[in-house]
């Protein structure tokens, strides 16, 4: 279920109409502010953003851009709020740098979808635990476990955010988690380990553990027509991207901005590609819950430029 905003639409009366979404959108989101200050200061950001859906909005039904802007969760942040809070400034690893990466001769299809197979868990939320990289490595563990099996499974992040170290909250690198499970510490199911607002003690069940073993971490070449096939031979594959403030208000569509940095700061599980309108895309799974976006997806622009925000620099599969 998404958030609906209908007074873009019909302003009958602007203010009216903006303190009644903000009303709607407090009680959605569950929002609750430490003071009245600082509900007014997010009031005003909720206020700006609206301003800048309306305006982006109103160039997406002229075909003038892409995709398409809406409240989303994110909607009472400045963007410098949003980035510091859901975004993480670490510098990738030399090994990232240095790995010559896979590349596949067998062609790729126009359209793939690992979520049509059953390799692809439901969309989580990281909230504001700065642990997208557990998250989207999960997934490809996921995938690992499904592409074995045959079959669907979900595993507890929480899991590792407990059990890696006391910082797993404050943002890393996937092959942190794949070298855990590499060296036999194990996972839990989320059933058997669930979800909870903070970080804690580690609590792994030994025989509870998933039977999930790692043979091979590998690195995708930094080229997007390898990163297709590999993503169609290997199983969904974590991508450390730049995701900056524009992701904040996304809704739909094919996401595209002309500048976008290559340096990563988010990471994000690929699941499959596609076209839409004539826009190429990589079909992508968030961890913002799936209240964001697509469902807690975004298609972001494929063949575009080389490389563009850094989607194909550091892509790792696990076998």
């Amino acid at each position: 279920m998404r958030y609906t905003i209908f007074f873009l639409i019909f302003l009958p009366n602007i203010l009216a109409s903006i303190d009644e979404e903000w009303q709607k959108f407090k009680i959605y989101y569950k929002k609750t502010y430490s003071s009245q200050a600082d509900e007014q200061e997010h009031y005003e950001n909720f206020k700006e953003n609206l301003n800048e859906i309306e305006l982006h909005n109103r160039l997406f039904e002229k075909g003038q851009v892409s995709y398409r802007k809406g409240i989303t969760k994110f909607a009472d942040l400045t963007d410098d709020e949003f980035v510091a809070k859901y975004r993480f400034d670490k510098r990738p690893p030399k090994i990232y740098l240095d790995e010559p990466g896979y590349e596949s001769s067998k062609n790729a299809s126009d359209r793939f979808d690992w979520r049509e197979k059953g390799a692809v868990s439901k969309v989580k939320n990281q909230d504001t635990c700065g642990a997208c990289w557990i998250f989207a490595s999960v997934g490809a563990l996921e995938g690992l476990y499904f592409r074995k099996t045959n079959k669907s499974i979900v595993l507890s992040e929480q899991n590792l955010i407990d059990c890696i170290s006391n910082h797993t909250c404050k943002g890393g690198w996937p092959e942190t988690v794949f070298q855990y499970i590499y060296s036999g510490k194990g996972i839990n199911t989320e059933d058997d380990y669930p979800r909870t607002p903070s970080p804690g003690q580690c609590k792994f069940q030994k025989l509870k553990n998933v039977p999930l073993t790692i043979k091979d971490v590998g690195f995708v070449k930094n080229d997007e027509e390898a990163l297709k096939k590999a993503l169609v031979k290997k199983g969904p594959i974590v991508l450390c991207l730049y995701a900056g403030e524009k992701w904040k208000l996304y809704e739909s569509g094919v996401w595209y901005e002309r500048e976008c940095s290559d340096i990563p700061n988010h990471a994000v599980l690929l699941v499959g590609y596609g076209s839409e309108n004539g826009h190429d895309y990589w079909l992508i799974k968030n961890s913002h819950s799936e209240d964001w976006g697509e469902n807690g997806y975004i298609k972001i622009a494929r063949n575009k430029h080389r490389n563009y925000c850094s989607i194909t620099k550091f892509a790792i599969y696990v076998e």
